[in-house]
This record gives C-alpha cells, sequence and structure tokens, in this order.
C-alpha cells in the first residue's frame, strides 16, 4: 500500500503522464489553462483597471503541502486575470502582480481537499500607489481542476473590488480637492467644534496589521493625529469612518495605512480594554 505523501507525488504528476502518453512528452513546459468545466466565478466582473503586460501571460506552480512543485508543469493564471482587468492606456489606474501562490491541501488519502490562492499587487492611481492582498480557496472533492480555477477566479474578483473601492476613494477625494473652500464669515453664529488632533507634519500617522481577523496598531508617528488621540501600539481598531473589518479586515487596514482623506471617525480598544472613539483630523 503506497504511502500517503507517495500517492500525493503520483497525483501531482499525472498530467504529465497523461501528456506524455498522448505521445506529447518533448521535456519542455507543461502549460495547464485554468479551463476545467465548472460554476464560473467572475461572473462578468471586468473593471476599467490596466494589468501589467508581463502578468497577463503568468504561469504559475501549484505547491504541495510538502513545499514542492513539479518542475515542468505550470498553470496558466494570467489570462484569468485578463479576463477581469481590462483597461488600456487611457485607464484610470494600473495594476501590478507581486508575489503569487497556488496552493494544494492533501486530505489523509492522498487526494486534493483544497485549492487557495493567495496574491498581493501594486495598484497606481495618479501619483498614489497601493499595496494590495487577495485569497481564493475552494474546497476540491474530486473536481480539484475546477477547484483550482475557482480559487484564482475569487482572489482576483477580491482583487478587483478592492481596487475599485480605492480608485472611487481616490476620485472622491480628488474632487472635493478641486471645490474651493467657503470661508465663513466671523459673525456666523454656527459653532466651529475643534478637532481632537492636526498635524501637517505625519497626517493620521498610523500603521496597522491583521492578524487573526483583527487590525491591530503596530506604530504610532509622533506629532500626527493618530499619537494626539492617545493610541498606542497594540490597540485593536473596531471601526474606522463606521466600516468594521470585514473579510478578515486586509482592505480595512490598507485604507488605515494610506487613508484617503484628512479627517477620520475612528473607534479603537486599548491594550487594556478600554474602548476610546474619537474624531481625528490633519
Amino acid at each position: 500500500m503506497p504511502k500517503v505523501r507517495d500517492r500525493i507525488s503520483i497525483l501531482r504528476l499525472w498530467p504529465i503522464l497523461v501528456v506524455c502518453l498522448g505521445g506529447g512528452c518533448s521535456g519542455g513546459p507543461i502549460i495547464n489553462q485554468l479551463d476545467a468545466p465548472g460554476e464560473d466565478r467572475i461572473a462578468g466582473k471586468v473593471v476599467d483597471i490596466a494589468l501589467a503586460s508581463a502578468d497577463a501571460d503568468r504561469q504559475e506552480h501549484a505547491v504541495n503541502p510538502f513545499g514542492g512543485t513539479v518542475d515542468r508543469l505550470y498553470y496558466a493564471t494570467g489570462p484569468v486575470w485578463r479576463r477581469v482587468f481590462v483597461g488600456g492606456a487611457g485607464s484610470p489606474a494600473t495594476l501590478r502582480l507581486g508575489d503569487t501562490k497556488l496552493d494544494e491541501s492533501f486530505g489523509a488519502a492522498g487526494f486534493i481537499v483544497r485549492v487557495t490562492y493567495d496574491a498581493t499587487a501594486e495598484l497606481r492611481v495618479g501619483d498614489r500607489v497601493f499595496t494590495l492582498h487577495s485569497r481564493g480557496s475552494r474546497a476540491a472533492g474530486m473536481m480539484f481542476e475546477s477547484a483550482r480555477r475557482q480559487a484564482v477566479e475569487l482572489a482576483v474578483v477580491d482583487m478587483a473590488n478592492q481596487a475599485q473601492q480605492l480608485i472611487t476613494g481616490v476620485t472622491a477625494n480628488n474632487a472635493r480637492a478641486a471645490v474651493p473652500e467657503v470661508t465663513q464669515s466671523i459673525a456666523s453664529p454656527v459653532a466651529v467644534m475643534p478637532a481632537v488632533h492636526r498635524s501637517s507634519r505625519n497626517g493620521l500617522g498610523l500603521e496597522v496589521a491583521v492578524a487573526d481577523g483583527r487590525i491591530r496598531v503596530k506604530r504610532v508617528m509622533p506629532d500626527s493625529a493618530a499619537s494626539g488621540a492617545g493610541l498606542r501600539e497594540n490597540d485593536e481598531i473596531l471601526s474606522f469612518n463606521d466600516s468594521r473589518p470585514e473579510n478578515g479586515g486586509v482592505v480595512l487596514a490598507g485604507a488605515i495605512n494610506q487613508p484617503l482623506q484628512d479627517h477620520a471617525s475612528l473607534v479603537w480598544r486599548t491594550g487594556e480594554g478600554a474602548p476610546q472613539s474619537k474624531t481625528l483630523e490633519w
């Protein structure tokens, strides 16, 4: 009876065996297209964002539970990215992929039970640059080829949704900045509430990270709105502009690290467990 690891190795090599038995074993790379039948997780999703030309033809290995790959076997993920990111030279933003990983988990019987695709990317909107991370994951069952395709599709659509949110925020912020400021008369009876803290030097001044689905403060810059409001390292962010962490909190953490506006309402819990709520301006 083969060991589990032996059975996994055989399963990982089956595409090469099929090609060789068909007379196509020439020693070159084998490129598998992600076109297995099953539910389409893209479902018509497209965004007007230009994809870097090198990423349009992206190919990558699948990584097994032991950290290994089949050297000659690649999966064409580029065409999936091209289906969603359809922009060109006149698009408002560009996307360049960074690290990606197509990961396969195996069960006790040696069969693929889940496929996960992680991707990082750099989104450039005008002179603003954002770092994004997306993930797609699908249980495989006996349909591991479909699960592999769907995991990639889910990650690509997640990346597109994040990018769209950021582009919308940048556009709105630019439009607001273009409107001339109306100066209020000194005689006006309307009271102006002071900001919690205003700083033109370091802005909001928060660096946060996601761990176990929670957003925690990694660093508070001196002479910043966050410092003046009393935030400290390891405080937990509960909401930012009335948005709470969803889907792991990655999108919200990105908005905090690179805020698009010069003010924010913030709710957080201190390291001692005390909830705090303030409006910050910078």
